[in-house]
């Protein structure tokens, strides 16, 4: 091992004095006082300078001090933690950072007094949230809840007082997230839907959205499905729903909406008659499946009527134009009756619902409208 002898028996002056140049190899003053046998002594008896020769990345900074008693630890660099004024690895203790999901998942388990319950709740394993528990308690240094016989009797008094503290940092980090996803309020969102959706709970939508979002201004349009998902795609909307059959796109899924046939009975329905649709205008995906099917079946088909509105259409199945093909909840909403008993037309499958947003668009608080609209108007 290569060393630097820096004098022996020397006084402390004169040791220090003679202490040698900052070692080249480790890029560190290093220094280490050794003692003959491990006993008090006021001179410094040897001063070495290990290399990285030695096997260490970086070496030990130490000086014997009078009153200096005890023996030379190489792997922490230090003899006596308390003389020495070289910061010392290890002295700092790390921070402890609580998880909000374990927060989440004990708050749940008090709740629900039960682990399984919780776990449930929180779409985890039993196993899963025990350990978060576990880990929690290691953390903060004391039991947090009573357990008796495999029971979750409550929280203990520590436990409570967690939870008052966990209750106020979901909300502050709930508050926070809400505050940057909010948008700017000269940023208006260019939101579109098909027609039937203003005629739906989009009041009670729209009441929340103001209610979370008050500085959110948004810019509604109506129009057919196919438009408003070329819209989204090309940037001219920011948010858009759509219906369109299901497939396996990128874009969410919200709901799917099964279908049905409704009108009235017709003078004639025969099922050779060529079929008199009632429909909104080429792009809607409700008029898209009617004429799948129907082509599927082998059978005719004529459009007796095309409707701009949700309101134009039900008059018109209302005053026995023909027949339309909508959701089942949206045709028995505006009291229109099935057409499925009266002549005989083929089966359709359900329709999707879509949530598109544009590319570079505020994707949470796009996310988040998208959402309560969903809630509030799907029909599934």
């Amino acid at each position: 091992m290569p060393v630097a002898n820096c004098g022996e028996g020397q006084g402390d002056g004169a040791a220090l004095a003679a202490l040698p140049a900052p070692c080249t190899n480790a890029g560190v003053f290093a220094m280490a006082a050794v003692a003959v046998r491990p006993r008090p002594f006021r001179t410094v008896r040897r001063c070495i300078c290990f290399s990285r020769a030695f096997g260490y990345d970086r070496c030990a900074c130490l000086i014997a001090r009078a009153g200096l008693t005890g023996e030379i630890d190489f792997r922490n660099g230090l003899i006596d933690k308390s003389h020495s004024d070289c910061p010392q690895r290890g002295s700092l203790s790390m921070p402890t950072t609580l998880d909000l999901d374990t927060l989440r998942a004990l708050l749940a388990i008090v709740e629900l007094k039960s682990f399984s319950r919780a776990a449930e709740r929180l779409g985890r394993s039993q196993s899963a949230i025990s350990l978060q528990i576990a880990r929690l308690e290691a953390a903060v240094g004391h039991p947090l809840l009573e357990r008796a016989r495999g029971r979750m009797l409550g929280p203990t008094v520590k436990g409570a007082e967690l939870i008052a503290h966990a209750r106020e940092m979901i909300a502050l980090n709930e508050r926070a997230v809400t505050a940057m996803r909010r948008p700017a309020s000269d940023s208006p969102i260019r939101l579109g839907m098909p027609a039937d959706f203003l005629e739906r709970d989009f009041a009670s939508a729209f009441g929340e959205i103001r209610s979370r979002f008050p500085k959110a201004q948004l810019s509604v349009r109506t129009d057919v499905s196919a438009r408003l998902a070329e819209d989204v795609d090309h940037g001219r909307l920011d948010l858009a729903f759509y219906k369109r059959a299901p497939s396996n796109a990128a874009d969410a899924a919200v709901a799917f909406e099964p279908m049905a046939w409704f009108g009235k009975a017709l003078a004639s329905n025969r099922s050779s008659d060529a079929v008199p649709l009632v429909a909104f205008a080429d792009g809607c995906a409700y008029r898209g499946e009617a004429l799948r099917s129907l082509r599927q079946a082998g059978r005719e088909w004529s459009i007796a009527c095309e409707a701009r509105s949700l309101s134009a259409l039900v008059g018109a199945v209302k005053a026995g134009l023909g027949y339309a093909a909508l959701p089942i909840k949206l045709g028995m909403r505006k009291s229109l009756r099935h057409a499925s008993d009266l002549v005989d037309l083929p089966q359709l499958n359900a329709v999707e619902l879509a949530l598109g947003v544009a590319e570079g668009c505020n994707l949470p608080f796009a996310r988040a409208i998208g959402g309560i609209i969903a809630e509030r108007c799907s029909l599934a």
